[in-house]
């Protein structure tokens, strides 16, 4: 029980559970995004394992804040998770934006593929507030420094 109260003294841990819980929701939404038939993104199931990692390693580095404070490798988990999230949010960019060129320019009237942008544009939003908070939780100090 001790270690759940670690968990929520620390501001840094905190926003590491927020951020697993944007990476999670960020998941499910480019499944979702992805699902929509006929505008399924290639390659993409390499994404759906960027994000199950990415969400592995965010959880992990909450859990080793708790125990390990203000290590190097703490912070390297945290990088490597913010890479997977950045890869995330490029791929999904880059297909639902050339979908949207299709929908502004010829088909404005799909209502699927408008489904698969609206859906793409949220997964980037998410993937985009993540990493945010991951890069800012790579930033705040664990603990008050003495004078």
């Amino acid at each position: 029980m001790s270690k759940i109260n670690d968990l929520f003294k620390s501001k840094v841990s905190v926003f590491l559970l927020i951020d697993a819980i944007l990476v999670l929701a960020g998941l499910i939404v480019f499944i979702i995004s992805n699902g929509t038939q006929g505008y399924v993104m290639l390659n993409a199931g390499w994404i759906i394992v960027a994000g199950v990692v990415a969400l592995a390693l965010v959880c992990c580095a909450a859990y080793a804040h708790i125990s390990s404070r203000d290590k190097i490798w703490v912070t390297g988990i945290m990088f490597a998770a913010l890479v997977l999230l950045c890869m995330s949010f490029g791929f999904t960019l880059i297909h639902r934006v050339d979908l949207a060129a299709a929908l502004f320019t010829y088909d404005s009237a799909n209502k699927l593929a408008w489904r698969a942008f609206t859906s793409g544009m949220v997964n980037v939003g998410i993937n985009f507030l993540a990493a945010l908070i991951l890069s800012i939780c790579a930033f705040i100090r664990p603990y008050k420094l003495s004078k």
